[in-house]
């Protein structure tokens, strides 16, 4: 049996054609999760139930909500969101990432990667990718079996 646990994000980054906006050096980065989630929750400030360990996806909604946002609060809220260990957080529709977001990434080396797909089939392609990549996968070699002269 063959249980892989992890996907590599320079790999997803490649095989989904993700641009980085921000990738520290010198270390390794890897999605576990198979999920997905979408921080509105998150950038209103509720993390009771915030699944960190997800890829973080941000679409117009998100984007245009954290907007609104004045600056004092808009910082505690990027630099709890990102003191969590999120694999990534994935801006879809090609929207610019404000500098604050950059800033609190790299305070604490955390992955921002871009795509210019909708935010709904970038999810759908996401998930079909973390689900084939993520799966567990077994191998079984068989053979010709003869059960009373008949080939099975």
């Amino acid at each position: 049996m063959n249980l892989i646990d992890k996907v590599s994000i320079k790999d997803m980054m490649k095989d989904l054609n993700l641009e980085p906006v921000y990738m520290p050096e010198n270390k390794d980065y890897y999605v576990y999760s198979q999920d997905i989630n979408r921080p509105g929750l998150q950038f209103a400030g509720y993390f009771e139930y915030f699944a960190h360990e997800r890829i973080q996806i941000v679409g117009k909604a998100e984007y245009n909500y954290f907007s609104y946002i004045d600056e004092k609060t808009r910082a505690e809220v990027l630099d709890k969101f990102f003191s969590e260990e999120i694999p990534a957080l994935v801006v879809t529709r090609g929207l610019e990432v404000k500098p604050d977001v950059i800033e609190f990434a790299k305070k604490h080396n955390r992955v921002i990667l871009s795509t210019k797909r909708n935010t709904t089939r970038f999810i759908n392609r996401l998930s079909n990718y973390l689900d084939d990549r993520l799966a567990t996968h077994t191998t079984l070699h068989g053979v010709l079996v003869d059960v009373y002269g008949i080939g099975v």
